[in-house]
C-alpha cells in the first residue's frame, strides 16, 4: 500500500511539474511571438513612412496606430501588461535590452510627427528626411529585437530540456 501511494504521489508530482512547465512554455512562445511582431511593426512603419514621403497614399491614423502599438507592446514586454498577458522583464537580464530601445522608439515618434507635419505642408524634402531617419532608427532597432527574440527562444528551449530532465527524473 505504501509503495502504491508513493507511485501515485510521484505521478501527481510529475503531472504538476509538467503542467506548470507547459504553461511556462506557452508564455515563452507568446513572448517570442510578440518580439517578432515588434519587428514586423517596425518594418511596416518604415515602409509606410518611405512610401508616404514619395507621394504614396498616407493613412496617418493607421500609421499612428502602428506606432502606438509598437510602444504598447514594448512597455508590456518591459513592465508587464495584463491585456497582452505579459508579466514583464523588470529585474531580468532582458530589462536592460528593452530599456535600450526606449530612445529609439522616441526617435521614431519624433520623426513620425515631423513626417506628418511635412506631409500636411506638402514639404517633400522634410518628409523624405523624416522617413529616412525613421528607417535608420528602425535599422538600429531590428538587431536588438532579433537578439531579444533569440534570447527568449533560447530560454524557452533550455526550459524544455529542463522539463524533460525533471520528467525523466521523476519517472525513474
Amino acid at each position: 500500500v505504501v509503495a502504491l501511494a508513493l507511485v501515485a504521489l510521484l505521478a501527481i508530482t510529475e503531472q504538476f511539474v509538467v503542467q506548470h512547465e507547459l504553461v511556462q512554455g506557452a508564455q515563452d512562445g507568446h513572448e517570442v511571438n510578440l518580439a517578432g511582431r515588434q519587428r514586423m511593426l517596425s518594418q511596416r512603419i518604415t515602409t509606410e513612412a518611405l512610401a508616404a514621403s514619395f507621394g504614396e497614399p498616407y493613412d496617418g491614423q493607421a500609421f499612428r496606430a502602428d506606432i502606438e502599438e509598437l510602444h504598447r507592446v514594448h512597455r508590456g514586454l518591459l513592465l508587464g501588461n495584463d491585456s497582452l498577458k505579459l508579466a514583464g522583464f523588470t529585474g531580468s537580464p532582458l530589462q536592460a535590452t528593452l530599456e535600450s530601445l526606449g530612445p529609439e522608439l522616441e526617435r521614431v515618434d519624433h520623426e513620425a510627427e515631423r513626417l506628418a507635419t511635412a506631409l500636411s505642408l506638402e514639404d517633400a524634402e522634410t518628409a523624405r528626411d523624416a522617413a529616412r531617419r525613421i528607417r535608420s532608427t528602425v535599422d538600429r532597432f531590428l538587431p536588438v529585437m532579433d537578439g531579444l527574440a533569440y534570447s527568449l527562444d533560447t530560454r524557452s528551449a533550455q526550459a524544455n530540456v529542463q522539463v524533460r530532465a525533471t520528467e525523466l527524473g521523476l519517472f525513474v
